[in-house]
């Protein structure tokens, strides 16, 4: 939703959805098999680079991907980006994360903040996400479930502050009672993800190619949650 929100195309529609968690999911095992669990899941920095560089072509994004891979592989040139100065890499950080954090008070636009209600939601959710992992860090023997793995994995959840921050208000906005124009879901008939909005005419942005071809050819393939809708011609 944030990366539609950077390029000005419409809300991914309910297929990209499914697919971009599929291919999470399948890079995450993969990750788990090689031994490795970091550089394989989506990052937020990335809606900041395309707001910031203006450019958000997927062949750009491609070629990323594979200097990256040969970085890894070619020791030199791993050694040069490893060479960027410390002060040059922090400040480079100050202004991603700073970005990152507009970005997402952005997404509050909609929202009535002059509501006691949502500002109760807000406040709170930043609270408990700040102050959840400052106790664990304090007190990290607090949780003992007699299971070394279990207890790992609950300290690694608890201690993300942006997951205790948004599982809070996630909980917190689907249980306080409030009205739709108040939570801000009145403006909110573009973000459907069945269709996605009908300004943007170019809706084969979302759409894999080579899909519809096959759909014709394989009746089944109509049928599978991560590609594209069938439109017969």
């Amino acid at each position: 939703m944030a990366i539609s929100r950077a390029t000005g195309t419409f809300p991914p529609p309910r297929h990209a959805i499914n697919r971009g968690i599929l291919t999470e999911g399948i890079m995450g095992v993969v990750a788990g098999a090689l031994g490795t669990g970091h550089a394989t899941t989506s990052y937020s920095q990335n809606v900041v680079v395309i707001r910031l560089t203006q450019v958000a072509s997927r062949s750009v994004m491609v070629l990323a991907g594979v200097m990256c891979m040969v970085f890894g592989i070619i020791g030199k040139l791993g050694a040069v980006m490893a060479s960027v100065p410390d002060p040059v890499i922090g400040g480079v950080s100050i202004v991603t994360f700073g970005l990152l954090v507009s970005i997402g008070l952005s997404s509050l636009q909609t929202v009535n903040l002059s509501s006691t209600r949502n500002l109760s939601v807000l406040g709170t959710s930043l609270y408990v996400g700040l102050v959840t992992s400052e106790w664990l860090k304090l007190n990290k023997d607090s949780i003992n479930t007699g299971y070394a793995s279990l207890d790992q994995v609950l300290k690694l959840i608890l201690g993300t502050q942006m997951f205790v921050a948004g599982l809070t208000s996630i909980i917190l906005d689907n249980t306080v009672r409030g009205t739709k124009e108040e939570r801000g879901m009145d403006d909110r008939s573009s973000v459907k993800t069945e269709s996605g909005s009908q300004i943007d005419k170019h809706q084969s942005v979302y759409d894999l190619p080579g899909i519809p071809q096959l759909q014709r050819r394989i009746p089944l393939l109509r049928h599978i949650p991560f590609f594209q809708p069938y439109t017969p011609h």
